[in-house]
């Protein structure tokens, strides 16, 4: 019994500090500010949770740039909402010579007082 404790416990140190030396993945999107997914209900659902789609908030546009330095180099991105629908183009890789681009469909919509549906299919293309 000993023994395995032990073997456990060396496997969670490792998982732990193999989390810390993760990369960022290819994949990862621009960074938007910090929200509760479950209180996405504008622009930012296409990201977080496309059922917040479902509340119809109007037509709604935004362009976001993020960059860590002052050369203001970074990725870009331009999303777009309405009906319930939204569609989002991301500029990704800006810092790197690997340049893609990821764009996003979601939709959402109303099933009854207080329950949503949402579902987002995202593709990329690169040069």
């Amino acid at each position: 019994m000993r023994r395995l404790m032990f073997r456990s416990t060396i496997l969670l140190v490792i998982s732990f500090i193999s989390l810390g030396w993760s990369y960022q993945s290819p994949t990862e999107s621009f960074l938007l500010p910090y929200s509760s997914v479950a209180t996405s209900d504008d622009i930012s659902a296409i990201k977080f949770n496309p059922a917040g789609l479902g509340l119809n908030r109007g037509f709604q546009t935004g362009f976001f740039h993020t960059f860590s330095d002052s050369s203001f180099e970074g990725d870009n991105a331009w999303l777009i909402s309405a009906g319930g629908l939204g569609f989002s183009a991301e500029w990704l890789g800006n810092t790197t010579s690997l340049t893609y681009r990821k764009y996003t469909l979601a939709g959402g919509g109303k099933l009854s007082p207080g329950f949503y549906w949402g579902s987002s299919y995202s593709w990329f293309d690169s040069r």
